[in-house]
């Protein structure tokens, strides 16, 4: 969304690793211009299924969101990558400090939607999200989505970035993501570059040692 990648060519080996999708928070009326028609009839059966949204710090709700999202890699076949471990979700609310919070939403005295969000200098970004399998038919993280722009747009905040598909991929996931803005995407960059080729080879040699594989196209290739 910076376009930062442009005149980066000088220093890195830049590369297009696919699309990602943000909203545009100018008003509520922006936000649901956006939406695709399909996401809107989503969203209105979120709001009469009678879930409750809320909004809170992490808290002890970190805890309950890493047993539901692990639940979720679990019933897509998620990559053990994405199985964080409670350590990992501890020292992101240690990090991240006030400039996250999550959106959750309750149906009958349960919570079954989740996500978290990050926000700073006039930009959010929804980082994780699951929900329960039992409610996907009411389509809750849709209106996490909405309320968490809303919510954003009376920050001040310009953007809430959401993603896009699995390794950049025009996926499944990226389908859902692109229904909160049908008008524009943004193309995703990485850059690369190896500044002590000799230690990067010794790096790979060692995971190597270790039994493990090295992992082409993943970079640096030693923590593929």
């Amino acid at each position: 969304m910076l376009r930062n990648a442009e005149g980066a060519e000088a220093m890195y080996e830049v590369i297009q690793r696919g699309t990602t999708v943000a909203m545009d928070l100018s008003s509520p009326e922006t936000i649901w211009d956006g939406f695709t028609s399909q996401n809107r009839k989503n969203i209105r059966k979120a709001q009469n299924s009678g879930a409750r949204i809320e909004r809170s710090s992490t808290g002890d709700k970190i805890y309950c969101f890493a047993e539901m999202y692990r639940e979720t890699m679990s019933r897509v076949n998620a990559d053990d990558y994405y199985y964080f471990d409670n350590a990992f979700f501890d020292s992101f609310a240690t990090g991240f400090g006030d400039n996250h919070c999550i959106f959750y939403a309750v149906l009958e005295n349960k919570i079954v939607a989740m996500s978290i969000i990050i926000f700073t200098n006039r930009q959010m970004h929804n980082f994780l999200s699951c929900s329960l399998d039992e409610v996907k038919r009411y389509a809750l993280k849709n209106i996490l989505y909405y309320e968490a722009a809303l919510w954003g747009h009376k920050m001040g905040l310009k953007t809430s970035h959401l993603g896009g598909g699995v390794g950049g991929r025009q996926d499944g996931l990226y389908n859902f993501k692109k229904a909160f803005n049908r008008h524009h995407d943004y193309p995703y960059y990485t850059g690369q570059r190896i500044y002590d080729d000799v230690t990067y080879q010794k790096l790979l040699e060692l995971r190597r040692g270790d039994g493990m594989d090295v992992r082409e196209g993943f970079f640096p290739e030693y923590r593929g």
